[in-house]
């Protein structure tokens, strides 16, 4: 008798605890995208009309490369590590490193890409987008990191690594660094340049909280 009531309460415990996760990541989203709108108003409140679309061309450009050159890699993570926990726990950490070499492996790609159409075919720039782009891209790599080990700590029970990092620390740190740019009288390609270095912090952090899992398990 007891032993059918602990497996009846084990459904409404996972029931509970993706309940708890689905909403945890819900106001997560929700604060990463007040902070990005913040953001943005504020970075056409202190560059301007031209400024501000030189950064937001940069964010889009960035953006978009990121979802190509993270090859699917988030998504394996979240798929995979639980799976490989359940039947052969040995092979956790090998497949860690892995997913985190082939996020490398995609930014820098995406990096050397990158330098080929504007060393190449755009001449080396001199337009400011792609002076702005120029610099972020430098930050590809990082970016693709932080977001394979943001997925992969997912694997390890909880969504709050995910959360403070990706929607919380990251977003809120880009009106820091436009704080900063400005008050040293930076212009459109500093700011850019801010706006990328979240993701190097992002990526740190989340590198030490998934090197910590791993441990742990």
């Amino acid at each position: 008798m007891s032993s059918s009531h602990a497996t009846s309460t084990r459904p409404s415990a996972e029931l509970g605890r993706a309940a708890r996760g689905g909403a945890a990541t819900f106001a997560g989203a929700a604060l990463s995208a007040g902070l990005g709108f913040l953001f943005s108003f504020l970075v056409a409140r202190a560059l301007g009309t031209s400024g501000a679309g030189v950064v937001l061309q940069t964010m889009a450009v960035f953006t978009m490369t990121l979802s190509v050159a993270k090859l699917g890699l988030d998504t394996t993570a979240v798929w995979l590590l639980p799976r490989l926990r359940g039947v052969e726990g040995t092979a956790v950490r090998p497949a860690v490193v892995a997913l985190l070499a082939g996020a490398l492996a995609g930014g820098l790609v995406g990096l050397g890409l990158w330098q080929l159409i504007a060393h190449v075919l755009l001449d080396g720039g001199g337009h400011e987008v792609v002076d702005a782009l120029d610099m972020a891209f430098w930050l590809l790599p990082a970016a693709t990191v932080m977001t394979v080990a943001l997925a992969a700590t997912r694997a390890f029970g909880g969504v709050v690594p995910f959360n403070l990092v990706g929607n919380v620390a990251v977003p809120a740190l880009r009106p820091v660094g436009l704080g900063v740019v400005v008050a040293l009288s930076g212009g459109a390609v500093a700011v850019a340049l801010a706006w990328s270095l979240s993701w190097l912090v992002g990526a740190v952090v989340a590198l030490l909280v998934l090197v910590r899992q791993v441990r742990r398990a």
